[in-house]
Formats: structure tokens, sequence, C-alpha cells
């Protein structure tokens, strides 16, 4: 079954996404193995909202397809020596072990979390989609470990760490918080408008280009240089003898 899961699977670029469950990495684990539960419309009955009935045998045999093909694909995702403890179990049973095993979190993993996130600088010189993702990362495991921030600092703690790269920004963020309206959603806004932005060439930079390559093209001495690298009419145009005139031209020598 795990196999056929496998196999059913592998040229799913969601499925691929999702890590080997190895016992540390649990919650980016559960994360993206949710997603894709999700995306498959098995995630109600792997969370328990989906109960198994109990009758007719038709409705019976749909939820333990579902389950089945659920449990594969849960157990294809963790190291093998995992596997062997759940074979005998349904997807929900599966998921909640697997939980309790390792989604209990220590302090001092929060604590680093929290000081990473702390510490968090995002560089004006590199793409932001991938510092964000890193960023909503930390935030959600700190989450899932119930440690909660208000959307408000977290807000203000992305405007804190902003590079001056984007200082232009900067006053439509504080008219935000002085109006209560800021939101970790603007703040990305404004930034990956703002990187966007840089990343094109300004119209003022491209009009300097042209007018430059125009006062080149009016120049005397640019004129003199093309002048200067065409042939003359008498460079181009050699006189070749026809192959019979010159015979007859040896034969009267001789």
């Amino acid at each position: 079954m795990v196999t056929s899961a496998m196999s059913h699977s592998k040229t799913d670029a969601a499925y691929n996404a999702v890590p080997i469950l190895d016992g540390s990495n649990y919650v980016r684990w559960a994360q993206t193995m949710e997603l894709y539960l999700l995306s498959k419309s098995m995630w109600q009955l792997v969370d328990g909202k989906v109960t198994k009935p109990t009758s007719p045998d038709e409705k019976v045999e749909a939820w333990t397809e579902k389950s089945d093909a659920a449990k594969g694909l849960i157990l294809s995702k963790i190291q093998e020596d995992f596997r062997s403890d759940h074979m005998k179990s349904d997807a929900p049973k599966i998921w909640t072990d697997l939980k309790t095993k390792f989604g209990a979190t220590s302090n001092s993993q929060v604590v680093s979390w929290f000081c990473k996130w702390y510490k968090f600088a995002i560089p004006g010189s590199q793409s932001l989609q991938k510092e964000f993702a890193h960023w909503d990362l930390l935030v959600s495991k700190m989450k899932n470990a119930s440690v909660e921030i208000l959307e408000k600092i977290l807000a203000m703690q992305l405007v804190a760490i902003i590079s001056p790269t984007y200082s232009n920004i900067v006053p439509l963020m504080v008219a935000d918080i002085n109006k209560k309206e800021l939101t970790v959603e603007k703040v990305k806004s404004y930034m990956l408008t703002e990187w966007e932005r840089k990343q094109k060439p300004s119209k003022k930079a491209v009009a300097n280009r042209i007018s430059a390559v125009q006062r080149k093209g009016n120049a005397p001495l640019f004129h003199q240089q093309q002048k200067a690298n065409q042939p003359t009419a008498s460079t181009s145009k050699q006189h070749v003898e026809p192959p019979q005139q010159q015979q007859k031209d040896d034969k009267k020598k001789r």
C-alpha cells in the first residue's frame, strides 16, 4: 500500500514538497502534509471531523477506502523505522499518534524560534518571497507551540526590520500605524510593490540612454568615424582582366 502511494504520487509536485518525517521536523512535515491532504479532500477524515460510519456498508467501505489512501500517503512520508508501529492503524489514529509523539515542543526550542524571529532581517538585495516564507514559518512554529503574537506586534516587527532600501514606503506604514490599520499583509504588500518597482529601470534612465545614443549619432566625430570605416570607390571596385584577354597578351609578348 505504501509503495502504491509513492508510485501514484511521484510526479505530484505538492506531494514531493512534503518532507520525510524524521522526528525533528514535525511542524514543517505536518503543515505540508495537511495542505496536501486538503488538496486531495482527505483532511476532514484524517483530522477526525469525518468519523467512520456504522452503516450502511457502502458508506463504511467508502470511508475505509479513503482512510487507506490517506494512510498510505502519510506512512510513505515518514522514516521507515517509524512505520511498523502504525501499519495496523487507520489514518486518523496514525495522525494523532504522530502528533503526540513528535508534536510536543520543548521550551528551549520555542525560545530558539522566538530569538530567530526577533532578530530576523530582510536585506534589500534579495527576493522577498523567500524571506517572507522563512519569517512565516517561524511565526507558524511559535503559534503551533501555543506562543501567539498579536497581529499588530507582528506587523510592527516587520516595519522595524525593514532595510533602508525600502525607506520610501516608511511614511505609508507610519500613516497606517497612526490610523491603527497596519497589518502584516499590508506591510508585505508595500515591500513587494517597492521591490518590483526597483527591479524595473526608470523611465528617466531609459530616456537618458536613448538621448546619449542620439547625441552620439549627431556628433561630427561620430560621422567621420563612420565614413572612415566605409570602403572607398577605388578600393571596392578592383579591375580584373578576363582570362582570355590575359592569354592574348601573353602570346603577343612571346
